[in-house]
């Protein structure tokens, strides 16, 4: 789904997947249940690093005419078959954390071997969240951009803060592996296991949890079929309700394009985040 010359042959099995997985529910929904707006899935291993979004239900070659399932209803994957009654964020005062890094502090890149390559567009992306702040009295946006997104500071303003949707546009891996799963600050690279520290005396002391996570300008694992389950880990341990996150590699300039509409989106009266998303 990232090469154009495969945009043929993606849609055609999209739709054959269409209609093995949706095509006989759809059907019973248009039928039975018209006020259905959003399906949520709860998949297995081999599925999950699939964008269900871009099954196509319709597709005629000779014309070019291309329908996805994300033109038809709002989509959400769960980690399981429990799934948490989701709050809804439009009407209320909301509180941002938004943390991001163009690049790490250098003796990081020393250190670890991933060397982090520069993400030019972070701080833009943080600008407009920081610009709805201005344009909604509802939106309260605290920002930490490049060596003020440090470890310590960073946990100081989790734990002391009750915010509805915490932003980060950083680097980022998730993947079954605990070694290999990370989101990045200035300083240090924060793994699977610090993120629980990080947000302990949040899950603690807050009486409300995280509604959304955001995770801009990451990138899974390649080629691990658990991937998802790493963007989950981080989610729980954030004690969080909800979490975004890229597939595969993000072009970090059109993540601020993303992050102005989503945002957008969500600040709309009667959208859940599944919807406005």
């Amino acid at each position: 789904m990232e090469e154009e010359y495969t945009f043929e042959d993606v849609r055609e099995k999209a739709k054959k997947l269409y209609e093995y997985l949706v095509k006989d529910i759809n059907q019973y929904i248009e039928k039975e249940h018209k006020q259905i707006k959003t399906l949520v899935f709860a998949l297995d291993t081999n599925l999950r690093n699939i964008p269900l979004a871009a099954l196509v239900y319709n597709y005629d070659n000779a014309s070019g005419k291309v329908e996805y399932l994300i033109d038809k209803y709002a989509i959400a994957l769960a980690p399981r078959l429990d799934i948490p009654y989701p709050d809804v964020l439009q009407g209320k005062k909301l509180n941002i954390l938004a943390a991001g890094l163009a690049e790490p502090d250098p003796e990081v890149n020393e250190r670890d071997k991933r060397k982090f390559s520069k993400l030019r567009y972070a701080n833009a992306e943080l600008d407009v969240l920081k610009n709805l702040e201005k344009i909604n009295s509802r939106v309260s946006v605290t920002k930490l951009a490049d060596d003020d997104f440090k470890t310590k500071q960073f946990q100081s303003e989790i734990n002391n803060v009750a915010f509805q949707i915490l932003h980060l546009a950083t680097h980022g891996e998730f993947s079954s592996s605990p070694e290999n799963t990370f989101i990045l600050a200035y300083d240090q690279v924060i793994s699977i296991k610090e993120v629980g520290d990080v947000f302990r005396t949040q899950l603690q002391s807050q009486l409300e949890p995280i509604e959304l996570l955001v995770l801009s300008a990451c990138e899974t694992a390649a080629g691990d079929k658990r991937a998802t389950l790493g963007i989950s880990g981080v989610g729980v341990r954030a004690g969080v309700r909800s979490a975004i996150a890229s597939l595969w590699t993000l072009d970090d300039k059109i993540s601020v394009e993303f992050t102005k509409k989503l945002y957008e989106q969500l600040l709309k009266p009667g959208l859940t985040k599944a919807q406005a998303l």
